[in-house]
C-alpha cells in the first residue's frame, strides 16, 4: 500500500513511525520522565504535534520494549445522549475481550469499576507487563457533566493508588471466616500484588489549569510535567528532509530540497525568526510539496516551489473539499465542516455520528469516504457502533472559519440581490399589467401615446438591468477585497498587492469592466496598492531595525503603519518590536548602574546615553546628570 512520507494537517500514526523525525530528544525525556512517575503530564500548545509524539513515538517504543502495554484514550467532545462516559470509554480501551473472565469474577461477579478492568489486564499478563493508559486531548474531559469527571477522577485514583479494594477485600474475608476458599494459592499471590499503572494525560497548554478540578483525588496530578516545546530550526529541517529521502513503498519517488527552498520553508515557518514552529503548518506544506513532486515527478524541490506558502495553509482546506466533483455534494461538505464540525464561538473542533451527518447535511457516504481519504476528516471508531467524525486537527479551524465567512457573506448577497430583482421583476410586471387594461380602454383614440408609454417602460427596463448588474458587480469586488483584506490581517502584503493587481486587470480591460462603476473601483484598488506598499516597506524597514537592533526606528516605523491601517498582525508586530526596546533600555540602565557602581563613570555615561535615545526616562536623565557631575 503506497503512503504518504508527510501526513498533512491529521496527526501521525503508530504505522508513520518510520517517517517521524524530529522528535527523538522528547521522546526521550517523556520515556524517563514515565519510567520514574505514576502520573505524567504532557502539554503543549495546539499545533506542535503532542498526538503525533505519542501515536509514531511514544506507543511503538513502548511496545518494542515490552515492559508495558500501552493503551490509547480518546473521550471526544461530549454531546448529550449520544456520548458514552469517561469511565466506560477508558474500560472499554482496555478490555480487547470483554467476555474473558479472570478469578476476579468469583470474588464480585459484576464490577463495573476501572480498578476491576486494569486489574483484570494485570492478571492476563500474569503480572509480567505493566498498563499504560495514554488519554489523548484530555480536555475534552471537561466538556462532560460535573458528576460524569466526578466519577472518572474517583475511578482512575482507585486503579492508581488501591493495590486492592475493601470491598474485595471484606468477602475474602467473609469466605474465610465460612471455612471455603474462594482463591487458589497463585491466585491470592497475584490477586495481592501491586498492579503496575502508569498514565499519561496530553493536554494542551490553554487547559493545564482545568487539571486542578481532579487535584482532590489525584494529588500529585501536576508533580511531573513536560512541556512539548516547539521545533528548534535543526529539528523542523530534520523533520522535512529525512522523511524525503526515506526508501519505502511511498506515493512519491525519493527527493530532496534545495538549500534555498530549505531556507525559504523555515523563513515562513518561523515568520523570520520571530515565532515558534508549528509542526502541523510544518507538514501541510510538506503533504503540499510531495504532492507536487508526485504529478511533477522532479526530484528536488526547487526555492520556486515554495514561493506562496501562505496560500498553502490557507488554501490547505478548500483544496481537501475541490477533491469533491459534485456541486451538490461539495456544497453539503463545506457545511458539515463550517457548520457542523466546527464551534466558532470558542474556535474548536467537534465531532459528530455518521448517523447525524448523513441525515442532517444530506452527505453520501462516498464523500464522506473521500473527505476522510483526504485527511480532511479523522473517523474514530465509536462504542456504539460506527463511527465519528471530526476535523483532522486544530490548525485548520481558522481557515475553515474564513472560508465560512466568505461563504455566507457572498449567499447572503446573492439572495439579497435576488430577491430585490425578484421585487422589481414582479413590479414591473404588475406595472405592465395596469398599463395594458389602460391601454386597452382607450387604445382607439391614444395611439401615439401608447407607442411613447411603451418606449419608456423599454429604458426603464433596461435602467433595472443595468442596476441588478452594477449591484452583482459589486458583490463580486467586496468578495475579492475580503481576500485582499485577509492577506493583509495576516501580514502578506505580497500576496495582497499581487492579487489587487490582478483586480485592476479584471476591471480595467477584463470581463468585469462597466463603466463608471469600475472607474470606482480602479480608484479603490489604487488607493488600496499604495495604502499596502507603504505599509509593507514600513513593515519590511522595521524588520531590518530589529535586526540591526535600531529599536528605536523599528517602533516609529510601526506605530507609522498602524496609523495607515491598524490591524492585530500589525499590532502584534509593533508590541514586538516595543518589548525588544524595553529589554534593551533596561540591560543599558543595569550596565550603567553596574558601571557606576565600580567608578566607570565614562562607560557608565555612555550607558544611560544609550538607553535615552531608546527612550526619555525621569529616573535614567538624573541618573546620567548625577554621573556627568562626578567625572
Amino acid at each position: 500500500m503506497n503512503r504518504q512520507r508527510y501526513p498533512g494537517a491529521q496527526p501521525f500514526e503508530k504505522e508513520q513511525q518510520e517517517v517521524f523525525f524530529g522528535r527523538e530528544e522528547d521522546l526521550d525525556h517523556l520515556r524517563r520522565k514515565i519510567k520514574l512517575s505514576q502520573l505524567t503530564v504532557l502539554y503543549g500548545k495546539s499545533g506542535l504535534g503532542k498526538s503525533s509524539l505519542i501515536n509514531a513515538g511514544l506507543l511503538p517504543e513502548l511496545e518494542k520494549e515490552g515492559d508495558f502495554v500501552p493503551v490509547r484514550v480518546r473521550f471526544n467532545a461530549w454531546q448529550e445522549q449520544l456520548s458514552n462516559e469517561p469511565v466506560a470509554t477508558t474500560r472499554a480501551a482496555i478490555s480487547g475481550n470483554p467476555e474473558k473472565k479472570t478469578f476476579l469474577h468469583k470474588i464480585i461477579a459484576d464490577d463495573p469499576s476501572l480498578w476491576r478492568n486494569v486489574k483484570d489486564q494485570f492478571i492476563t499478563e500474569k503480572g509480567e507487563k505493566g498498563l499504560l493508559l495514554v488519554f489523548d486531548q484530555f480536555e475534552e474531559l471537561f466538556t462532560y457533566p460535573q458528576a460524569s469527571i466526578q466519577l472518572f477522577k474517583q475511578q482512575l485514583a482507585e486503579a492508581l493508588y488501591t493495590p486492592a479494594p475493601q470491598r474485595y477485600w471484606d468477602l475474602l474475608e467473609d469466605s474465610y471466616d465460612r471455612d471455603e476458599s474462594i482463591l487458589e494459592r497463585e491466585e491470592l499471590q497475584l490477586f495481592q500484588m501491586n498492579i503496575n499503572l502508569k498514565v499519561v494525560i496530553v493536554v494542551r497548554s490553554d487547559r493545564m489549569h482545568l487539571l486542578e478540578k481532579l487535584s482532590d483525588y489525584l494529588p500529585s496530578i501536576l508533580r511531573t510535567c513536560q512541556e512539548l516545546e516547539p521545533l528548534s530550526r535543526n529539528r523542523a529541517k530534520q523533520a522535512i528532509t529525512e522523511p524525503a529521502i526515506r526508501k519505502g513503498d511511498f506515493v512519491s519517488p525519493r527527493f530532496t530540497y534545495s538549500f534555498e527552498a530549505m531556507e525559504r520553508i523555515l523563513s515562513f515557518l518561523t515568520q523570520d525568526g520571530t515565532d515558534p514552529i508549528e509542526t502541523t503548518q510544518l507538514q501541510i506544506i510538506c503533504h503540499h510539496l510531495e504532492e507536487k513532486i508526485k504529478r511533477t515527478d522532479a526530484l528536488e524541490v526547487e526555492v520556486s516551489d515554495v514561493e506562496n506558502l501562505d496560500g498553502v495553509i490557507e488554501d490547505y482546506y478548500d483544496e481537501r473539499i475541490s477533491i469533491i466533483l459534485d456541486v451538490e455534494q461539495e456544497l453539503a461538505a463545506r457545511r458539515l465542516v463550517e457548520e457542523g464540525l466546527v464551534f466558532e464561538e470558542e474556535e474548536r473542533r467537534l465531532s459528530l455520528y455518521e448517523g447525524q451527518i448523513l441525515r442532517s447535511f444530506g452527505l453520501k457516504a462516498e464523500t464522506l469516504r473521500i473527505l476522510v481519504d483526504s485527511h480532511l476528516l479523522r473517523a474514530e471508531p465509536s462504542l456504539r457502533g460506527g463511527y465519528t467524525y471530526e476535523l483532522s486537527h486544530d490548525t485548520l479551524v481558522g481557515p475553515v472559519l474564513k472560508a465560512k465567512n466568505i461563504r455566507t457573506a457572498g449567499e447572503r448577497a446573492a439572495a439579497a440581490e435576488k430577491q430585490r430583482l425578484e421585487q422589481e421583476a414582479a413590479l414591473a410586471i404588475e406595472r405592465r399589467k395596469r398599463r395594458r387594461a389602460y391601454l386597452l380602454a382607450i387604445i382607439m383614440v391614444l395611439l401615439a401615446a401608447a407607442a411613447v408609454l411603451t418606449t419608456i417602460i423599454a429604458l426603464k427596463q433596461k435602467k433595472q438591468l443595468a442596476a441588478g448588474q452594477e449591484a452583482l458587480l459589486q458583490s463580486n469586488f467586496n468578495l475579492q477585497k475580503s481576500r485582499v483584506i485577509n492577506y493583509k490581517t495576516t501580514g502578506a502584503y505580497s500576496n495582497a498587492l499581487n492579487l489587487l493587481d490582478t483586480i485592476r486587470q479584471q476591471w480595467s480591460v477584463g470581463p468585469y469592466h462597466a463603466g463608471e462603476f469600475s472607474e470606482s473601483v480602479l480608484q479603490e484598488v489604487d488607493s488600496l496598492s499604495v495604502k499596502y506598499s507603504h505599509i509593507q516597506a514600513l513593515v519590511t524597514g522595521s524588520r531590518e531595525n530589529m535586526e540591526s537592533a535600531d529599536y528605536r526606528a523599528a517602533v516609529d516605523s510601526l506605530a507609522l503603519a498602524n496609523s495607515i491601517s491598524s490591524d492585530s498582525y500589525l499590532l502584534s508586530l509593533q508590541e514586538n518590536a516595543v518589548e525588544r526596546l524595553e529589554k534593551a533600555f533596561n540591560d543599558y540602565v543595569v550596565r550603567g548602574e553596574l558601571l557606576k557602581g565600580t567608578f566607570d563613570y565614562q562607560g557608565a555615561i555612555e550607558q544611560f546615553e544609550l538607553a535615552l535615545e531608546l527612550r526619555e526616562d525621569a529616573r535614567v536623565r538624573k541618573l546620567l546628570e548625577e554621573v556627568q557631575s562626578l567625572q
